[in-house]
């Protein structure tokens, strides 16, 4: 009989060793909390300035 793959004991640990992170959407998730933090703050600073004026 002919075996496609191994008897691999399947536990929590195996699991975990074998999982990859998606890098490219932590990636992006990263950029996009950065650039709304820009956003922020560049609204605050212009709502401070019209009202300086």
């Amino acid at each position: 009989m002919l075996k496609l793959t191994k008897d691999v004991a399947f536990s929590p640990d195996t699991v975990v060793n074998t999982m990859t992170a998606p890098y490219l959407a932590m990636l992006t998730g990263l950029g996009l909390l950065i650039f709304a933090r820009i956003m922020n703050v560049g609204a605050a600073m212009r709502e401070d300035l019209e009202g300086t004026v």
